[in-house]
């Protein structure tokens, strides 16, 4: 088989979870079949978020102007 590029594909359903949107339980067996045949799965369920906990978002601080971080206290 020749492989010509990289497919990345992002998800926050598990294997098990996708025939919940494709409708179709041999549809889902046939395509994860045929896209986990030569991959490398990276499950990120249990990792640990690095991301920062002092994010404040957009909608967050149209809500409420006055505390621009409300994680200080």
């Amino acid at each position: 088989m020749n492989f010509y590029g990289t497919t990345l594909i992002t998800t926050q359903l598990g294997f098990d979870e996708w025939d919940t949107f494709l409708h179709d339980p041999h549809v889902t067996a046939a395509l994860l079949d045929r896209i986990t045949v030569n991959c490398v799965v990276f499950n990120m369920k249990d990792g640990i978020s690095i991301r920062p906990k002092h994010i404040v978002y957009a909608a967050d601080s149209q809500q409420n102007p006055d505390n621009q971080n409300p994680t200080d206290t």
